[in-house]
């Protein structure tokens, strides 16, 4: 029977043997932000994302991957440090500002410092870590240079703020207060800052094509306020998105806990008196979500087209990664921070020269923190104790047996910022078939507060809490639970 050696084979084997460094594949991360599986590949075909077809076409795309936090900052310092969350302030947006001197005591502080000390040149573009201003603010070892957006806005602060900066068309009503949560302007994509990520990466690449590198391109949309130039609005027709499935809360659980009051939403953005019950606002939100999702695609496939045309996508992985999900709508909640499916639940999409059955779809179950490990051995440099492990055999065949189960965490946000460890946590898992939750009084250990139970065969919209009918299944999922290994305070 004839052999046929993978780029993933053929790369381990020159890696092996001392082959030259030029050789090393280069790696594109994309990373999107508040990016739900709202894309055409994924089944969602009333989406237009043609750019994220096309790479998910030539990819593998998982359809079952799962963050560790629903926010970004929890989400991203998984997904960069490869550690799970341990303390109460690893459930917000936080952690790396509190882990500072942890991270500075580690041999390698991230994913993108080992790519760093093994000889790529590491940039970053946009929203990479938590900061919107500057990844070397939060992991000042990682990157050998970082682009930000001053040439633009000529000065250093939140993106969000610039917006104002932006000239409106006269016959647009101007915000009453916090600003709208959702805009359509007709104007070119460098109205707002992902027109100008895009634009930086183009040039990065064409500085970088000569070299070993780490591109990490981090998008802002569709994270509220949902703005996006006209032309991407009308690519939709607002009655045509499909209707909100599940807008009931699950029953049996206490809602106080479980869920939120889209409290992202009503703070930081003038809703009108009764939106969330007007069913005209609520289809205009989903409306500007998508008009969101289809503005990030266009500026992803600037960047993909750039990577073909420098012709360096034949040595080039590519990770597509969305920070989390985002309810709209669903349980009547309008934001992420939740432990439920809609907000764990995001895209994730890897590309590797001379692939196996691209463009085919894997159930397997992956964790964000399993990236890190995944990219340090596609590449073949060492890592140690990492809470991930790399899932290199999903991408060299699809239907590789993945894990059992997928772990999360959640802490309602009322309780993120508390210096002391009190209220309810969250550990949940997601396994073929369940979702299976287990609140407790502290973050290891503690009295059991609530179990949630969902069957994904009968129930995917998790509205039915079945725990207290199937202590059974309970009992067979318990010890499941604990089987997550988190090697906090550890050196790599």
């Amino acid at each position: 029977m004839k052999t046929t050696l993978t780029f993933f084979t053929c790369l381990l084997l020159l890696l092996s043997a001392g082959g030259d460094p030029q050789s090393k594949p280069n790696v594109l991360f994309i990373s999107v932000d508040d990016l739900r599986p709202w894309i055409n590949y994924y089944g969602e075909t009333w989406m237009k994302t043609p750019h994220m077809d096309r790479l998910a076409a030539s990819s593998r795309l998982f359809s079952r991957h799962y963050v560790q936090v629903a926010t970004c900052g929890a989400s991203r310092h998984a997904l960069l440090t490869g550690l799970r969350p341990r303390r109460a302030t690893d459930y917000g947006n936080g952690p790396f500002k509190v882990n500072a001197v942890e991270l500075a005591a580690r041999e390698t502080e991230s994913f993108p410092h080992l790519f760093k000390q093994n000889g790529y040149h590491t940039r970053a573009i946009g929203k990479i870590s938590h900061s919107n201003v500057s990844s070397l603010d939060d992991l000042p070892r990682s990157w050998s240079d970082v682009t930000t957006l001053e040439r633009r806005w000529g000065t250093r602060h939140n993106f969000v703020n610039a917006y104002a900066q932006i000239e409106r068309p006269t016959e647009e009503p101007k915000p009453r207060n916090k600003g709208y949560a959702f805009e359509s302007v007709p104007m070119d994509d460098k109205a707002y800052p992902d027109g100008w990520i895009a634009a930086h990466a183009v040039e990065a690449l064409g500085e970088l094509k000569d070299e070993p590198f780490l591109l990490a391109v981090g998008f802002m949309k569709p994270h509220l306020p949902f703005n996006a130039p006209t032309k991407y609005w009308d690519l939709y027709d607002t009655d045509a998105i499909p209707p909100i499935a599940y807008q009931d809360a699950p029953r049996n659980i206490v809602p106080g806990m479980s869920l939120n009051s889209s409290f992202e939403l009503l703070g930081q953005y003038d809703v009108p008196p009764g939106g969330l019950d007007d069913e005209t606002y609520k289809r205009k939100l989903r409306h500007g979500y998508c008009a969101a999702v289809s503005y990030v695609d266009a500026q992803i496939g600037k960047v993909l087209d750039e990577l073909d045309r420098l012709n360096l996508s034949e040595n080039t992985i590519v990770v597509l990664w969305g920070d989390h999900g985002w309810h709209l709508g669903e349980f009547d909640i309008w934001g992420k921070h939740t432990a439920f499916e809609p907000a764990l639940r995001s895209p994730l999409i890897v590309r590797i020269p001379g692939m196996n059955s691209p463009g085919t779809i894997t159930p397997a179950l992956i964790e964000t923190v399993d990236i890190y490990p995944t990219l340090a051995e596609l590449c073949g440099l060492r890592i140690e104790k990492l809470d991930g492990n790399s899932f290199s055999k999903v991408l060299e065949d699809p239907k590789a047996p993945g894990p059992k189960e997928a772990f999360s965490y959640h802490r309602p946000w009322r309780y993120v910022d508390n210096p002391y460890p009190s209220g309810p946590w969250a550990k949940t898992i997601r396994t073929d078939r369940y979702r299976f939750t287990r609140w407790t009084t502290a973050v290891e250990g503690g009295d059991v507060v609530q179990y949630e139970l969902y069957d994904h065969h009968t129930d995917p919209g998790e509205q039915n809490n079945i725990a207290g009918y199937n202590p059974e299944i309970v009992d067979s999922l318990l010890p499941r639970m604990d089987r997550d290994k988190r090697q906090r305070g550890s050196s790599n």
